[in-house]
């Protein structure tokens, strides 16, 4: 089963049976695998965190961690709770990045990018979740990483 649609499934379930009143005593629900370890420490460089960006100025992301990135993993970009662009696996990246960028907080970073293409644009406003995914693996699911953006 697709994970995606396993997690979805999840929350359809949970929404069903709370607008019922009902209780989930003897409705089986589906549970979404645990997420996707995250190297750490992890940091995202690019878009800085916090930032406002245009949206269509950002085809990727860049993260530095302290060892290379596996190249299994690779990001998704979140808006409302939905997929707004899923990324490539992650390659090796090298400065100068584009602006607006964040140092690392560790020493010695060794920078990946994930590029991707929105489908469609999300709004002007949307604040972007930052997930890394190994989309190859049906036993984890997208992992919140903590770093967000908004678009212009």
């Amino acid at each position: 089963m697709n994970k995606y649609a396993l997690v979805l499934g999840t929350l359809l379930v949970g929404a069903t049976v709370a607008a019922c009143g009902s209780t989930a005593g003897s409705v089986p629900t589906p549970t979404a695998p645990p997420a996707c370890v995250l190297p750490s420490p992890l940091a995202l460089v690019y878009p800085a965190p916090g930032s406002t960006v245009a949206g269509s100025s950002v085809t990727q992301v860049i993260i530095a961690t302290q060892t290379t990135i596996p190249t299994n993993l690779n990001a998704l970009l979140g808006v409302g709770g939905n997929v707004a662009a899923s990324g490539s696996a992650f390659g090796t990246a090298t400065p100068p990045f584009p602006q607006p960028t964040t140092a690392p907080t560790f020493a010695n970073p060794v920078y990946s990018s994930s590029p991707f293409s929105w489908s469609p644009l999300p709004p002007s406003g949307s604040t972007v979740e930052l997930f890394l995914d190994d989309p190859n693996n049906p036993n984890c699911s997208p992992a919140d990483t903590g770093y967000n953006f908004k678009l212009q």
